[in-house]
């Protein structure tokens, strides 16, 4: 039900958005930002705190893996984790995931998505809006999505995502048909100008 990504310009809108009357979502919208844009698991990002912090970089003991990770910080990030003095207000995960649904629609992410899923031999395919399906899993299969369409080394990303195998991590990545033939179109218009100026 949550296997979708935020888009960098979704991502930006959610940004956006005025959240000054509503401190809740106000909260939830930056634990968000947060979240796609450090590939972070929310019971990560949700615990960091001012010591974690040095420069641009965050330093902290992953929960899944007891790992001590370094991972890099947005200027959008900085910003956000300043605003809190570096300590983020608590929240619960169930709460977050109930708000950032309301967050993504008013940041108008409502594309239909189909979901198709097996009940017997039969498939079932229902139709969802897109921020129906947000949820604190949303934030590290955006990051890693948005980072792959970038053109960021599989290998630095999965350093940050703690993903063990390319297998599993190609698995978690949301690329749709569209995508690809975005980032193919891209890399031939690279590859185009490389063989004009030679």
């Amino acid at each position: 039900m949550d296997k979708i990504y935020l888009t960098s310009d979704e991502i930006n809108e959610i940004a956006k958005l005025d959240l000054s009357d509503n401190k809740e979502l106000d909260v939830v919208r930056d634990y968000l930002i947060i979240g796609c844009l450090t590939g972070l698991r929310f019971s990560d990002f949700s615990t960091i705190e001012a010591h974690h912090i040095k420069g641009e970089f965050l330093h902290k003991k992953i929960k899944k893996t007891h790992r001590t990770q370094t991972i890099p910080l947005k200027k959008q990030v900085l910003e956000i984790l300043e605003k809190y003095e570096n300590k983020l207000p608590k929240i619960h995960n169930a709460k977050f995931n109930k708000l950032a649904k309301i967050i993504g629609e008013k940041a108008d992410i409502n594309d239909e998505i189909e979901m198709v899923y097996k009940r017997g031999n039969k498939d079932k395919h229902t139709l969802h809006k897109k921020y129906d399906l947000i949820s604190s899993h949303t934030c590290g299969r955006s990051f890693c999505t948005n980072e792959y369409l970038a053109g960021t080394p599989i290998f630095y990303i999965m350093k940050i995502s703690g993903h063990k195998t390319q297998k599993s991590f190609m698995r978690y990545l949301k690329i749709d048909e569209d995508d690809a033939a975005e980032k193919m179109m891209e890399i031939w218009k690279e590859r185009d100008k490389v063989l004009q100026n030679e």
